[in-house]
């Protein structure tokens, strides 16, 4: 299944020339499954006191992972059947074989999302789009790097529309477009350590969505304001 999520902007400016017109679309496709995923909550300690819990990465670093065969027993009635193979994980201290804790409820996982534009101007656009190199995309409270998808339309022989493939998500400052270009709330502290004002949108698992609200409700302790600029 796949989302989009569309954004116009105003007072845009394509490498110099000022648009009249800018619309942004994120088209995400969505993978709704029921496989078991790694539960963040889980944790254990094995016979031998060795403490294992996925990391902030869902990742397992004091088990190691092997595979092994598992001959058929013959309940399946498939007399070619080589069996199947499973997945074992054992302490990388002790070698306790430790079965981590999943969570087997149906949840969407959203995959690469493409992001697009259109862009109308005059018909200095042409000169504009006409260079091989990518092309600077800019408006208030962001900017992103395009190339030309191909798609001109000269319109009355002044007006120009094109269309554009970003290069990677725009960077956005917070809440001047909406989710998926918005940041996540990881950014927000990745760009108080960096001192930075704009900070990288990018798609997230639609589960994962925070509002606007309450990302604006914690600014103050993360020592940004109203627009997601660093307090002075």
């Amino acid at each position: 299944m796949a989302r989009t999520t569309s954004a116009l902007v105003s007072e845009a400016v394509l490498n110099g020339v000022k648009l009249f017109h800018l619309a942004l679309s994120a088209e995400c496709e969505i993978l709704w499954s029921r496989a078991p995923r790694p539960d963040p909550g889980w944790s254990s300690t094995d016979a031998r006191g060795h403490f294992h819990a996925y990391d902030s990465d869902g990742k397992l670093p004091t088990l190691v992972a092997s595979t092994r065969q598992i001959p058929c027993d013959g309940s399946c009635r498939n007399w070619d059947c080589d069996g199947y193979s499973e997945r074992v994980y054992q302490c990388a201290l002790c070698a306790e074989q430790v079965q981590p804790g999943t969570v087997e409820r149906e949840h969407a996982e959203s995959l690469e999302t493409a992001y697009t534009a259109t862009v109308s101007g005059p018909r200095e656009l042409l000169d504009a789009l006409a260079p091989d190199e990518p092309l600077s995309l800019s408006w208030p409270g962001g900017f992103a790097t395009a190339r030309p998808d191909g798609n001109v339309t000269v319109f009355n022989n002044d007006v120009v529309e094109a269309g554009l493939r970003l290069v990677g998500p725009p960077r956005t400052r917070l809440g001047s477009l909406p989710t998926p270009f918005a940041p996540r709330p990881a950014d927000i502290g990745a760009a108080i350590t960096a001192g930075a004002a704009v900070l990288d949108g990018k798609a997230v698992d639609f589960s994962r969505i925070v509002a606007d609200a309450v990302i604006r409700a914690a600014l103050p302790h993360l020592g940004l304001d109203a627009e997601g600029s660093p307090l002075p």
